[in-house]
């Protein structure tokens, strides 16, 4: 499968590491919520080490700004990771997200197997890599009970309360 032109392919930087303290890894991840109507879209970060989900945002449209939003709410509650790991949607390899990570000196990591899904949405729904001059759609206003049955599915522990 080839690389759509503007796409950086990043390493998996987690193979063979102990992932043993807070703040090494975060994971992002992107799950779609069935709603009567079409889906929303639960964007959450999680501690690796800790399995704890340090933030979270549901949002109706899969852009990469709800990426973003959803990292920026975690650095500002809890620092900063040494990793940040994702898959390869569309949302994290746009450049909005790529610059969000490095811009606090974070290494990205990503796995391949949601290459497949680059090609549909750049097909699709045209080049995602530039959302400037885009505005971020809104979000749902309560995401306790979608969050919930993520985090049980996903075998989170809990939600990191907020520093002080």
């Amino acid at each position: 499968m080839q690389v759509p032109p503007g796409y950086e392919i990043y390493p998996y930087l987690l193979s063979g590491i102990t992932i043993d303290r807070a703040n090494q890894v975060w994971a992002l991840g992107t799950t779609y919520i069935p709603m009567s109507k079409g889906f929303a879209y639960l964007t959450a970060v999680v501690d690796w080490a800790s399995r704890k989900v340090l933030a979270a945002k549901v949002a109706i449209t899969l852009e990469a700004c709800h990426a973003v939003d959803v990292l920026e709410q975690a650095f500002r509650q809890y620092g900063k990771p040494e990793i940040v790991n994702t898959d390869q949607g569309s949302q994290f390899t746009a450049k909005a997200f790529v610059e969000a990570v490095k811009s606090q000196g974070c290494q990205l990591s990503m796995d391949g197997r949601a290459l497949g899904e680059i090609m549909s949405s750049s097909s699709d729904y045209g080049d995602q890599s530039n959302t400037s001059g885009f505005t971020c759609m809104p979000t749902i206003p309560s995401p306790k009970p979608a969050l919930q049955s993520w985090i049980i599915s996903n075998g989170i522990t809990r939600i990191a309360p907020t520093p002080a």
